[in-house]
């Protein structure tokens, strides 16, 4: 499949028609692709938030807001942890995580879970989309993506990052 064609009449420069994003070399779209997006502008882009000096034991929550001029779709999740005190890699954190997207209302999970069961690393994101069948999820313009984290840390407080990839569905030819 070739990759997207960017610079089209009518796009700004880094944008595509979204008809130009194809799941198959027939043409059609990925089966979870929105109908109301087909033909709107698509663009890649990383949602990110991050939760310094988490320390050991503690919670915290940060909210990831999607602007009205867009929806975007996650396709792959990436976190990086840093020790606070050393900026060592810690390459196993023990933090739980819980996601709640505002326009369900509803957490993602029916508990919170492992980083590393829904974040990979920057070298081996953890895939939303086609990967193994799985289904990215797509989060409405005006809403927001609460993200709680809890440390299990015993002894080290953390720098934490969350990475969000995907791509911006416009909601019209942006100008």
């Amino acid at each position: 499949m070739p990759p997207p064609v960017l610079g089209i009449p009518g796009f700004p420069p880094g944008l595509a028609p979204s008809g130009e994003f194809r799941g198959d070399p027939r043409g059609a779209y990925p089966w979870w692709y929105p109908q109301s997006a087909i033909g709107r502008a698509i663009e890649w882009a990383t949602l990110g938030t991050q939760f310094l000096t988490l320390a050991a034991g503690t919670a915290n929550q940060a909210q990831i807001t999607v602007g009205g001029g867009f929806a975007f779709v996650i396709l792959e999740t990436m976190a990086e942890a840093r020790d606070a005190a050393t900026d060592a890699d810690v390459p196993q954190p023990n933090v739980l995580v819980q996601l709640q997207d505002s326009a369900g209302d509803a957490n993602l999970f029916n508990a919170p879970l492992h980083i590393r069961t829904v974040f990979g690393t920057a070298e081996e994101p953890h895939y939303w989309g086609t990967s193994g069948g799985g289904v990215p999820r797509i989060l409405a313009p005006n809403t927001s993506l609460t993200v709680s984290v809890t440390s299990r840390e015993p002894a080290i407080g953390l720098d934490l990052f969350l990475a969000f990839g995907g791509f911006r569905i416009w909601g019209n030819r942006p100008e």
